[in-house]
């Protein structure tokens, strides 16, 4: 199996320590452009053999609620349903040249490469905005759309949270969902494993090192982050870029600390049962 981690370099949309306030149409570009982006290194990916193509969390960001003049929520249009619109449509087609809303965008390549793809996005669904994953087959249909549960900071402000977690069987295994915070806690990556996830794929914008190989190794199952490297600074301190971590705890691969990146990782087999149950199976003291 090879995974791509599409390591992005946040533009000022991110800028967090920042002051300046924007108004829609400066948002609406700047996210235009770091979209474009994600699909352009998604895209070299697919064209390089990758089996499994993760992004970073919500890449289809528009800048801190309190920077922006108009009401957050307007800024994202109800997801989901366009989207199941044109999956229907006969022989499942996608004109990948036609820019549409990002789902079909991200559809559109699944398709065309017969990738599956992880997208971190902020979805609004039925009036209310939550802090998503994404799953396209290889066919470009959604399989599994995952809300983040553990938010952080003022997320809650915005976002909704998610209630349940998910796991995806796939052709090489399953793959579970988790979003930056929700990998601090030890009984999300506990619980994906008791539920037979093989895989975690973390979109994130804090991957902190300490965390990702105990997760892998406290569960005996494979860990992927896909990180985003901050717009005023490298990756730095506690916080690593994006990497794949084995069963035992080692890191297979670690993408650059300063700029954007695909990082890709093959592994022969991702299914870890042996090695999982021995965790499960292991007293917690």
């Amino acid at each position: 199996m090879k995974i791509a981690l599409i390591q992005t370099k946040q533009n000022e949309l991110y800028n967090f320590p920042g002051t300046r306030t924007f108004d829609t149409e400066e948002v609406l570009q700047l996210r235009h452009e770091y979209m474009e982006e994600v699909f352009r290194m998604a895209e070299e990916a697919a064209k390089e053999g990758a089996n499994l193509i993760a992004t970073t969390e919500v890449v289809n960001y528009s800048g801190h609620f309190s920077k922006i003049k108009v009401p957050y929520a307007d800024l994202y249009q109800e997801m989901g349903q366009a989207q199941e619109e044109t999956s229907n449509e006969k022989n499942n087609k996608f004109d990948y040249d036609v820019t549409t809303n990002e789902e079909t965008r991200f559809a559109a390549i699944a398709s065309r490469y017969g990738v599956m793809i992880l997208a971190g996005l902020a979805r609004k669904e039925n009036g209310k905005l939550y802090n998503s994953t994404v799953f396209w087959g290889r066919d470009g249909r959604i399989k599994d759309v995952y809300h983040k549960i553990h938010l952080a900071g003022d997320e809650s402000e915005i976002f909704t949270p998610g209630q349940t977690l998910h796991t995806i069987d796939t052709e090489f295994g399953h793959v579970g969902n988790a979003v930056c915070w929700d990998m601090q806690f030890p009984e999300t990556a506990r619980n994906l494993a008791k539920m037979g996830t093989d895989l975690i794929v973390c979109p994130t914008w804090g991957w902190e090192w300490i965390y990702g190989p105990a997760r892998a190794y406290e569960n005996g199952i494979f860990v992927a982050a896909a990180m985003a490297v901050p717009y005023w600074m490298p990756i730095e301190d506690l916080r690593r870029p994006s990497m794949v971590i084995s069963p035992d705890g080692k890191i297979l691969v670690e993408g650059p600390t300063d700029k954007a990146a695909i990082v890709y990782c093959e592994i022969d087999d991702i299914h870890c049962k042996q090695s999982r149950e021995f965790r499960l199976n292991t007293p917690l003291n």
